[in-house]
């Protein structure tokens, strides 16, 4: 009785130091989602409105039509990253999947910048199948992190800060897109790729969080069922302990 009065006072005071000590090591995996989201967003949507001015001006010049079908493999670049996250997603995490799409971007990115003939751009579309991938695991990741309605709080406070960052990089981009169109028009697509490697770097840092945190979290269990173990082996027995000594119990 003793030890397992020991033992639950003891799971106790860890579930109590758990919660104190959790809360600060979420709050900066959240920090570290919220970063790598901010920065994909931020260049994703500002590259869309930049890429279709890419395609209208030189060295390119398409017409209405080339546009047209430049926007289908928009879709189809939707649907394969969709997919690609259903089936991926049997054999890699979340944080490898998130990588994949960054690099994805960045691999699409940085060879359209060269593009000077239709087929090189659709080569460099090719490369951005899995490139829609990060921003709905990112949410995904989150939801894994924040419980109850704090979630919604989060969740709003994200949508929000996409939206203003977006708004602030579109004028960003159209600026330098102006100020790069007459000596290297793709700089902006170079800066975009750029911008989705650094994007890694939050992802990687927040799965190495992850793992530490489950080899922690399987040495704790394993110290604490060692701990109940000997706790077990050392509780007193209620039958009568004989003593040699005494005369009563020799006889």
């Amino acid at each position: 009785m003793q030890a397992g009065a020991l033992s639950d006072n003891r799971s106790l005071n860890k579930a109590n130091n758990d919660t104190t000590c959790d809360h600060p090591r979420k709050v900066a995996n959240i920090i570290l989602l919220w970063m790598s989201g901010l920065l994909y967003n931020a260049i994703d949507s500002s590259t869309r409105n930049v890429l279709v001015l890419f395609q209208l001006m030189e060295p390119l010049h398409w017409s209405v039509t080339q546009v047209s079908y430049g926007n289908a493999s928009g879709f189809l670049i939707t649907l394969s990253s969709f997919l690609s996250s259903v089936v991926l997603s049997r054999w890699l995490s979340d944080c490898s999947l998130i990588t994949i799409g960054l690099l994805s971007n960045a691999a699409s990115m940085l060879p359209m910048a060269f593009a000077t003939t239709t087929y090189m751009f659709f080569i460099a579309r090719v490369l951005a199948l899995f490139s829609l991938m990060p921003v709905p695991l990112i949410y995904s990741l989150l939801s894994q992190q924040v419980h109850g309605s704090s979630y919604s709080k989060v969740l709003i406070a994200l949508q929000l800060s996409l939206k203003i960052s977006s708004a602030g990089t579109n004028l960003l981009y159209a600026k330098i897109y102006q100020e790069t169109l007459s000596w290297f028009p793709g700089f902006v697509l170079i800066l975009s790729g750029l911008i989705s490697i650094v994007a890694i770097i939050p992802i990687r840092i927040f799965n190495s969080r992850l793992s530490f945190g489950c080899i922690h979290q399987v040495i704790e269990d394993e110290e604490a069922g060692q701990h109940d173990l000997l706790l077990e082996t050392e509780e007193p027995s209620d039958d009568k302990t004989i003593c040699k000594q005494c005369p009563s119990c020799v006889q």
